[in-house]
């Protein structure tokens, strides 16, 4: 299994934390305001371009609603191999901003904001779980991004905080591997990119009996979390729901 990071440069960004946390202010704008209800690193200003925070969703695939629908026409339809599904907010904004700078531009100093939000966005997950599984990314996107960024926020949350929950839940890194990564084409529709991703996970160990929390950061189309979680379940999850930092628009 690669590391995740270096110990030079985890050393690194512990200790600009450690002088952020101490300055205090928002991460984003250095302000001292009022401070947004899940995390002290984020001002109540920069808070407000997190949208569709408080919006209707589909209990299925969490897309946003216009109508207090329970479940959207299309998850009506054809459901998902996972539950339901739950979202910190919607895919755009600040959002799209923190994940993209994240996970593309290696701005490690937005990790313990992003930790901050998915420790507060499991704790206010309705849906049971006993495990949280990240889902894997391929090896080949772990050495040339040089960490992996799901895991490096589980790594900072505390599942004894998730008090919603009957029992604490466990976090499972690698519970499932990823085998392949299927380049999705521009503009496919959702048949052709659950085709593309077929077969792309397996599970490491035996999951009887679990009721499972699949992670991700975002929710676009749904095949690769409806992958990933038929085979949690083929592995003999009892149950599988998903939440993610942000929800995408419709394909």
């Amino acid at each position: 299994m690669p590391r995740i990071l270096t110990r030079s440069h985890a050393l690194k960004t512990r200790a600009i934390n450690l002088l952020a946390h101490w300055v205090g202010g928002c991460v984003l704008c250095g302000s001292h305001r009022a401070r947004a209800d899940y995390s002290s690193r984020l001002c109540a200003v920069c808070d407000a371009q997190m949208l569709g925070r408080t919006q209707h969703r589909c209990a299925g695939c969490a897309a946003a609603l216009t109508t207090n629908d329970h479940l959207c026409l299309s998850c009506q339809q054809k459901p998902h191999a996972f539950s339901a599904s739950h979202a910190f907010s919607s895919y755009k904004g600040l959002a799209a901003q923190l994940i993209l700078r994240y996970k593309f531009h290696h701005d490690l100093s937005l990790a313990p904001l992003l930790t901050d939000i998915t420790q507060h966005g499991l704790s206010c997950v309705s849906s049971e779980f006993d495990c949280i599984i990240p889902v894997p990314q391929f090896d080949a996107l772990t050495h040339s991004r040089g960490f992996i960024p799901l895991a490096h926020i589980l790594h900072s949350v505390n599942p004894h905080a998730l008090v919603r929950q009957p029992q604490t839940p466990i976090i499972l890194p690698n519970a499932l591997m990823r085998l392949h990564h299927a380049q999705l084409q521009v503009g496919a529709d959702k048949a052709a990119r659950r085709e593309q991703v077929k077969g792309a996970f397996a599970a490491t160990i035996d999951l009887t009996g679990r009721q499972v929390l699949l992670v991700d950061d975002v929710y676009t189309s749904g095949a690769t979390l409806n992958e990933a979680a038929r085979i949690c379940l083929s592995a003999g999850a009892q149950s599988v729901a998903v939440w993610v930092l942000a929800r995408a628009g419709r394909i």
